[in-house]
C-alpha cells in the first residue's frame, strides 16, 4: 500500500508541476512552503534510534539515500525547483509544534469525542 501511495502522489506532483502555468506555480509555492520540513523525515528522534537498535524499524540513514534520490527525480521531472536557501525545521518529532497543531487535532478528534466508544 505504501508503494502505491508513493507512486500515486509522485505522479500527481509530476502532472501538476509540469501542467499548466497555474498548477506549476501552485506546486512551486507548496514546495517552497513545505520543503523546510523534508529533512526532519530522515533525522531520527530518540525513539526511532531505539527502535532501529531493537530491529523493529529501519535505519533512517539507509531510507534517506533512496528516498531523497526518488524525491529529486520527481522534482526534476515535474519541472519544479528546490528553494535555493532553506532553513530546515526540526523538532516536530520531539513535540515542538506551532499553535496550528491544536486546531488540526481538534478537527481530527471530533468524531471520537462526539461519539465515544464507537468503532469505525
Amino acid at each position: 500500500e505504501s508503494a502505491y501511495h508513493l507512486s500515486f502522489s509522485g505522479e500527481w506532483v509530476i502532472r501538476l508541476g509540469d501542467g499548466t502555468l497555474e498548477s506549476h506555480d501552485k506546486m512551486q509555492a507548496s514546495l517552497e512552503r513545505l520543503y523546510p520540513y523534508f529533512e526532519e523525515c530522515f533525522t531520527p528522534a530518540h525513539y526511532e534510534t531505539y527502535c532501529c537498535a531493537q530491529q523493529v524499524s529501519p535505519d533512517l540513514n539507509e531510507v534517506a539515500t533512496s528516498a531523497k534520490q526518488r524525491f529529486l527525480n520527481i522534482i526534476e521531472e515535474s519541472t519544479l525547483t528546490l528553494p535555493d536557501k532553506t532553513n530546515h525545521r526540526l523538532g516536530g518529532k520531539d513535540g515542538l509544534h506551532t499553535e496550528h497543531l491544536g486546531f488540526i487535532l481538534s478537527d481530527m478528534q471530533f468524531m471520537q469525542r462526539a461519539y465515544p466508544g464507537q468503532e469505525w
